[in-house]
This record gives C-alpha cells, sequence and structure tokens, in this order.
C-alpha cells in the first residue's frame, strides 16, 4: 500500500505535470534559439575569421562532436540522476560554451569552436533529457503529439532567427542589420539564464526519468537489448540519412540555393535584399513545418502508427529536394510548401518511438542516447561532406547525393517493424 501511494504515478497532481511540462516547453524553445543560431551567419562568420565555405561546415557541425562522444553517457546518466540535475549540467555546458563564443575575436577562430564544442554537448542532453521526461510524464496515447511539439519549439527558435536575421545580422559585405553575431549569443545566452531561473523554480529535486510511468529498474539483460535492437539501429541509421539530407544541408540551403535564385532576377544593386528574401523564404518553411509536425504526432496517435508516416516523409522529403533545385524563383512558394510539410514527422517519431523500443520506462534516454549518438554522426559528415560537395562539384551534385539517402532513410524506416 506504501509502495503505491508512493510510485510516480501518484505524486505529482495534474496541476504539477503540466507545470513541469511549460518548464520542459521553456527550455526547448531557447534550445532552438541557440542551437540553430549559425544557419544565418555563415556570409557572417566566413567574413569575420577569414574562412572557406568547407571550413564553414566544419565549424557549423562542432556542436555535434560532444554529442556523438557523449549522448549515450549522458542517456545513463539521466536515468540515474533527478532530472532537475541533469538539466542543470545541460544548462552549465550550454552557457559555458556560449561565453567562450561571445569573447572570441576575429583570430579567436579556435576558441569559438571549443566553444561550438562545449555548447553542443549540452544541447545533447538538453533535449535528451527534454524528450525523454515528456515521453514518461505524459499518457501513452498522447506521445506522439507531445514529442512531436517537443521538437517545433526548437523549430520555432531557428524561424525567429532566420526570419529575422537581415534585420538584426549585420551583414558585412552590404553594410545592413543591427547587431553583431556576438551581440546576438549575448541575447540569446539571456534568455537560457531566464530559462534555467524558470527550471529552478518549478521542477521539483524528486522527479526521476520514469516521470508518470512505472519506476521499475531495468535488468542489464533489457538494457542490452536496446543496443541489440534491428529496430534501434533501422532508426538511428535512418536519422543519420536524414540529418545528412535535411538537418546538415539547411547551413547550405539560404546562401547557396535561394540567395542565387533572387539574384538572377534582381539587379546586381539589390543583391543585399535578395539575402534578405532567401532566409524569409526558408524560415516559412520552418513557420509551415511546425504546423505540419503537430498534425503527424497527432496523426500517429490517432492512427497507431509511427513507422508509416516516417517512411512517407523520406520518399517525399527527395521531392522537396529537387524542387529546391529545379523551381525558378518565381515559384519558390512550392518549394516552401512541399518542404514545409511532406518531410516533417521524421524528427518526431524518431523520438516518439523510444518506448516502443525500450522495455522499461527508465530506459528510454538509453534509447534516446543511442539514437542520438549515431543520428549525429549523419549530421556531422553532412555538414563537412556538403560543404565540400558544393565547392568542388556544385549544386545538382549535392542534391542527387542527398536524394539517394533519403531513400535509404525511407527503406529503414519501412523494415523497422518492431515499431507499429
Amino acid at each position: 500500500m506504501d509502495n503505491a501511494m508512493n510510485s510516480p504515478a501518484n505524486q505529482y497532481t495534474p496541476g504539477r505535470k503540466k507545470a513541469i511540462l511549460v518548464a520542459i516547453t521553456i527550455c526547448m524553445f531557447v534550445l532552438g534559439f541557440s542551437m540553430f543560431k549559425l544557419l544565418p551567419m555563415e556570409a557572417y562568420a566566413e567574413n569575420y575569421f577569414g574562412i572557406t565555405t568547407g571550413e564553414w561546415g566544419i565549424l557549423n557541425s562542432a556542436q555535434l562532436w560532444f554529442i556523438i562522444i557523449c549522448t549515450v553517457p549522458f542517456g545513463f546518466m539521466a536515468r540515474k540522476l533527478p532530472v532537475k540535475a541533469s538539466m542543470l549540467i545541460a544548462f552549465a555546458l550550454v552557457i559555458g560554451g556560449s561565453l567562450m563564443e561571445i569573447f572570441a575575436g576575429p583570430n579567436g577562430f579556435v576558441l569559438f569552436l571549443i566553444g561550438r564544442v562545449i555548447e553542443g554537448g549540452g544541447y545533447g542532453l538538453m533535449g535528451l533529457v527534454g524528450h525523454s521526461i515528456t515521453t514518461n510524464l505524459v499518457s501513452p496515447n498522447r506521445v506522439g503529439f507531445w514529442v512531436s511539439f517537443m521538437v517545433t519549439l526548437g523549430m520555432l527558435g531557428q524561424v525567429i532567427l532566420t526570419a529575422a536575421s537581415g534585420v538584426l545580422l549585420i551583414n558585412p559585405e552590404f553594410g545592413t542589420g543591427l547587431f553583431t553575431m556576438q551581440e546576438i549569443f549575448i541575447g540569446i545566452l539571456i534568455a537560457f539564464v531566464v530559462a534555467l531561473a524558470i527550471w529552478l523554480l518549478i521542477v521539483p529535486s524528486s522527479l526521476k526519468m520514469s516521470g508518470a510511468q512505472s519506476d521499475v529498474k531495468p535488468t542489464k539483460e533489457q538494457t542490452a537489448r536496446v543496443f541489440k535492437s534491428k529496430d534501434s539501429w533501422l532508426v538511428a541509421i535512418a536519422l543519420v540519412f536524414f540529418n545528412i539530407a535535411i538537418v546538415s544541408f539547411s547551413a547550405f540551403v539560404i546562401t547557396n540555393f535561394l540567395a542565387p535564385k533572387y539574384m538572377a532576377v534582381l539587379p546586381p544593386e539589390m543583391a543585399g535584399l535578395a539575402f534578405t528574401k532567401a532566409a524569409t523564404s526558408y524560415s516559412m518553411t520552418s513557420v509551415i513545418g511546425i504546423v505540419a509536425m503537430i498534425v503527424f504526432g497527432i496523426l500517429s496517435d490517432v492512427m497507431k502508427t509511427k513507422r508509416k508516416l516516417a517512411a512517407f516523409s523520406f520518399f517525399t522529403g527527395i521531392i522537396a529536394l529537387l524542387l529546391l533545385l529545379f523551381v525558378p524563383a518565381g515559384m519558390v512558394w512550392l518549394y516552401v510548401i512541399v518542404f514545409g510539410t511532406l518531410p516533417r514527422s521524421v524528427a518526431g517519431m524518431s523520438s516518439a518511438c523510444a518506448p516502443d523500443i525500450a522495455e522499461v520506462p527508465s530506459d528510454i534516454p538509453v534509447v534516446n542516447g543511442f539514437r542520438n549518438a549515431v543520428g549525429n554522426i549523419g549530421s556531422v559528415i553532412g555538414t563537412i561532406l556538403m560543404g565540400f560537395i558544393l565547392q568542388t562539384a556544385g549544386n545538382t551534385a549535392a542534391i542527387i547525393v542527398l536524394c539517394v539517402f533519403m531513400a535509404i532513410g525511407g527503406f529503414c524506416w519501412v523494415f523497422a517493424k518492431k515499431i507499429p
């Protein structure tokens, strides 16, 4: 009787659970601003540090190095520590890395790179904790919606920063914008400090990763099966190809694809406007994507399937990539709509399927950690690979490679049949 009264399911009232979800929501929202802050800053960073497009790819992928190395140990750590403590470690890494970037001058590329690596560890841990505790805190028949919603919050930060970059970020080539890169970083850091204060205020120290689910301790055999499961590997490998084709490639879309389309139809003196229009167009794909991802999450709960929706997004994502290559400037809206809707279930379903792989709720952060470690290899490889492919072989070759990767990812999900 006493054990039942003290179980995680009875420990927190519905109101307290909602408050915890609010705190996670704020963390995921602020995380998006920092995680994607370099995307609209390629031209500025290349000019500021005097680096090439290939070196920019290395810089943009640096945040993922720490994630790949440490996210599996982070999963085990998050399973043992209270949720509040795990998130505090994540905040410390992000804030520490951000400070290094802020104080790195034009000759401090190495310091900036190290800071990006350190804050990347914070991103990985924060996302791991946020998505895992959400999965175990909400009703099982609402996991698809809630996990998709948490993923979209990161996209929202990206949308706002990308859309406003033409006004906020000083463009060294065209002389537009209000703030330097470091000044924008300071603003994001302040937002992180506010999110940290809210987290400390709302989240109880007693909250464990099992959330409102059973707090049964997994056996070594159950945890080992996370790393042996065919479906776990297929989802992780599919995420490798998705991260190459969609996530890492996004660092080059504005500068290498959309801006040249607008420059082709605008006079040379309006080149700055072309970049602004390109950034705005790309940000609209994420605006639409926020709605699409939530819709996919709801559909996964209603249709009781994650696998079919994820496979659909992989195969239809090929259409979006081809449109980016072939649509003229006057029809960029077609690319915006297709890319904003069709490939958008993958990120949400990749996280939402963790309960289908983990045999015990407490092992969900281990599942997520393994998937993130393998999947982010794609982001590192992809960002560097795309930088050099674009630099040496051009746009068409890059798109063809990405279409092949998306097809492989789709087939991975088709064969992950343990996942409904």
